[in-house]
């Protein structure tokens, strides 16, 4: 491939990402949503609901929180805020919450359920959500770090449950990444030459500062969980690295037996 076509690549490739920082950065108030529902069975053998509700983060990734519902929908456990959250279930009914951000689980505490809660709104419905996500205090619920399995297990059940769309703009990531660190050169001793390596090691420099910028944005605007995007740019970066070197010493072999 030409010179030429492989410097305007990551030209190419970033301005889709362009566009979705536009949309992305345009932030509005709005009303706390549930993000996430599973059935849990609790301790006293009837069929409860552990839910995510997130808050209003404005500028930055929306506050999320464990909430745990009886079989009247009664709200009986409110968990800590964070900002990572997820729900894993290591069985169907068996149930927990798993922060990203600190590695530790959540999980239901009866001795400290509420009995008087307010009835909590279906799923889709977003009124009357406030006095529940308000507040910074937990109750009903216990925390406490999580081992190697349900680290591993967790993190894995992200990478399930990931888009297509999200490991594609991780994939783009990464080549950007690639075309912008391969093939390192040393100036030609001419004016041009070494204008034409200044001008080519900035735009190098532009794509991974695009790459950061991106990577951050993401994070603060919680629009990707870290070991996802950050596995996934890593993974593609290296394995472009093994490629290029594999044709690199493929075509040194095919000149040396012509």
């Amino acid at each position: 491939m030409p010179r030429s076509r492989l410097r305007s690549a990551p030209l190419a490739l970033i301005l889709p990402f362009l566009l979705w920082l536009t949309a992305a950065g345009s932030a509005s108030a709005h009303r706390p949503y549930f993000t996430e529902a599973q059935p849990i069975l609790l301790p006293d053998g009837q069929r409860g609901e552990m839910r995510i509700i997130a808050g209003d983060g404005i500028f930055v990734a929306d506050p999320l929180r464990i909430i745990i519902l009886d079989a009247e929908s009664r709200l009986i456990a409110e968990g800590p805020k964070t900002w990572s959250l997820s729900i894993v279930c290591d069985t169907p009914l068996r149930c927990h919450g798993y922060d990203h951000s600190s590695g530790e689980v959540i999980e239901p505490d009866p001795t400290t359920f509420g009995r008087d809660g307010p009835i909590v709104p279906p799923f889709d419905e977003r009124d009357d959500l406030w006095n529940i996500e308000a507040g910074e205090g937990s109750w009903g619920i216990k925390v406490r770090p999580a081992t190697w399995g349900e680290w591993l297990h967790a993190e894995w059940s992200l990478w399930r449950r990931t888009s297509p769309l999200a490991y594609a703009v991780f994939v783009s990531l990464g080549v950007i990444a690639g075309f912008s660190t391969f093939g390192l050169h040393e100036p030609k001793p001419t004016l041009s030459g070494k204008m034409l390596w200044l001008a080519e090691m900035l735009l190098r420099l532009c794509g991974l500062g695009f790459v950061v910028v991106v990577m951050l944005f993401a994070l603060v605007m919680g629009e990707a969980f870290p070991s996802v995007m950050v596995g996934v740019v890593l993974i593609t970066y290296f394995l472009l690295r093994g490629a290029r070197a594999l044709l690199i010493r493929r075509s040194k072999q095919a000149a040396v037996a012509a």
